[in-house]
């Protein structure tokens, strides 16, 4: 990507890294989901209803309805940007709504501008993503690296733009907390780290901080 600064790679390996995983995951049940799709179609059927059906048949809260995939649009440098609007385009409104959200037709075109759409393409299609491969808490993990580098070249710190997961994690206890009486008797004074992680470091939830 030596056609862009350093500091805006992440604008574009971000959604291409979504868009990846998403593909490895949907890739077992891709075939039947797209002649699900087909049939439905071909009935009139409404999309909220595919969607109820891919739901119930598949166990996805989210699919894509075209025969495209990263591969098969790198196997050709013709039309890489048409196909690859296309084939964002057949993910269910979930999905779309996330390109919106990358602005991702705008980088894709700016990519494709720049004669660098078809290798990163290409690229991206060889990585597998899938679950077996990357399970959640590793793909989590990726995925935090990379939004770290990409805003930390921005200057912009990372965490504005999520919440790690040790946060989550100590705001869940305190939610579901049930010492009421030690945060509530008259003269009690308590803090959140001597409350919630000393247990923390015990069940090594937070191994880095227990190391």
């Amino acid at each position: 990507m030596e056609c862009f600064e350093p500091e805006d790679y992440g604008d574009y390996i971000l959604p291409l890294t979504v868009l990846r995983r998403l593909e490895c995951i949907l890739a077992p049940t891709k075939d039947k989901v797209v002649d699900l799709a087909t049939k439905l179609n071909a009935e009139g059927m409404s999309e909220a209803y595919l969607d109820w059906e891919v739901q119930s048949q598949f166990g996805l809260s989210f699919y894509n309805t075209s025969q495209l995939d990263l591969t098969r649009i790198a196997e050709t440098d013709d039309h890489v940007f048409d196909s690859l609007m296309d084939y964002g385009g057949a993910f269910s409104q979930s999905v779309r709504d996330i390109w919106d959200a990358f602005d991702f037709a705008v980088k894709m075109r700016t990519l494709d501008q720049a004669g660098r759409l078809w290798p990163v393409v290409k690229h991206f299609s060889t990585i597998d993503m899938s679950v077996e491969a990357l399970p959640d808490a590793q793909m989590g993990d990726l995925f935090e690296h990379v939004m770290y580098r990409a805003f930390n070249t921005k200057g912009k710190a990372a965490g504005a733009f999520y919440t790690p997961r040790d946060a989550i994690r100590l705001m869940v206890d305190i939610l579901f907390e049930s010492d009421d009486l030690g945060l509530t008797s008259p003269g009690a004074s308590r803090t959140v780290y001597e409350t919630f992680m000393p247990r923390r470091i015990q069940t090594r939830a937070n191994y880095d901080l227990a190391a």
